[in-house]
């Protein structure tokens, strides 16, 4: 069972706010990147990309469900956390999506949208394991 402990626990709230709007901070920085990957011409992204474009695109949102899990653990707990990180991913997965219908030569692919669905899945099974693994350690 995973155990709804946020990381704050023993530090005063005025140590926690630049470490949470750091953790914002990388957040944004991140969807950043994620919004022009998505609206930049498709050739240059093939360019850059040596790896499959379905692991790129499960890779990617991965990540982004793990920083907004980072981001969201210390004000809601890792249950919430967890569901949050997935739920902002895949929404912010098919919001970017459609946004490639702004740049010609883009389209809308459902299969991008499985793929950032299938990362941020993954991502979420292993923290919630790594949480059971150490609630077990610990308790």
């Amino acid at each position: 069972m995973i155990e709804d402990h946020g990381d704050t626990a023993g530090t005063s709230p005025s140590k926690t706010r630049p470490n949470i709007a750091l953790r914002w901070a990388a957040n944004a920085g991140y969807a950043i990147v994620l919004v022009v990957m998505a609206v930049i011409p498709h050739t240059t992204v093939a360019a850059v990309s040596m790896v499959p474009d379905w692991l790129a695109h499960a890779t990617a949102y991965g990540i982004q469900t793990g920083l907004l899990f980072w981001a969201l653990t210390p004000l809601v707990g890792v249950r919430s956390a967890l569901v949050g990180g997935l739920f902002g991913a895949v929404s912010f997965g098919a919001v970017t999506e459609v946004l490639q219908v702004l740049q010609p030569g883009r389209a809308v692919e459902f299969r991008d949208v499985v793929a950032n669905s299938v990362g941020a899945l993954v991502v979420c099974a292993v923290i919630a394991s790594a949480a059971v693994l150490s609630s077990r350690r610990t308790g």
